[in-house]
C-alpha cells in the first residue's frame, strides 16, 4: 500500500480559497494518475477541507497550541461553520452573549465547566480535545452512511 503525505499549509499566509484550490489540483492530479494509496494531510484542521477531500487521516496541533493563548474551539454539528473559535481573554467583551452557549458546549464527561474554569489552560485543552473527538465521531458516522 502506498502512502502520501500532503502538507505545507499549516501556519501559512494565504487564503482558505488558495489552500482549497491547491488541494483541488493535487487531488485532481492523483485521480488522473490513478493513485490508489492512503493520503494524510499534515496540518489540515479546517472542517471544510477535511470533509471535502478523501483523506485517510489528518493531523493538526492548533487545537492544543491555541489553548495557551486562550482559544476554545467549539464544535456544533447543527451549525455552519461546524467549529467556531472563541478567545477566552476576550470572552467578557466580545462574546458576552455567548457565555451560556459556550458553557453548554464545554461539558466534558458529565463535568460541568464553570465560567472561571475557561481561563485555565488545562481546562481549555480538555474542552478542545472533547470537541475534536465529537467531530471525529461525526465524521466516522458520515463516512459509514456514504459507503
Amino acid at each position: 500500500m502506498s502512502y502520501l503525505g500532503l502538507g505545507g499549509v499549516a501556519g501559512r499566509e494565504g487564503t482558505k480559497t488558495a489552500r482549497k484550490k491547491w488541494f483541488d489540483r493535487v487531488f485532481e492530479y492523483l485521480d488522473k494518475i490513478g493513485f490508489k494509496g492512503k493520503i494524510h494531510g499534515f496540518g489540515v484542521t479546517a472542517p471544510k477541507l477535511i470533509e471535502e477531500f478523501p483523506w485517510t487521516s489528518v493531523d493538526s496541533s492548533s487545537w492544543i497550541h491555541g489553548t495557551a493563548h486562550g482559544s476554545l474551539f467549539i464544535y456544533d454539528k447543527n451549525n455552519d461553520p461546524k467549529f467556531k473559535s472563541y478567545i477566552v481573554s476576550e470572552l467578557r467583551k466580545k462574546h458576552l452573549e455567548n457565555v451560556d452557549y459556550i458553557l453548554e458546549r464545554t461539558r466534558v464527561n458529565e463535568i460541568e465547566i464553570e465560567e472561571g474554569d475557561l481561563f485555565e489552560h488545562w481546562t481549555r485543552r480538555l474542552i478542545n480535545f472533547n470537541n475534536w473527538l465529537e467531530y471525529v465521531n461525526y465524521l466516522k458516522k458520515k463516512k459509514r452512511r456514504m459507503l
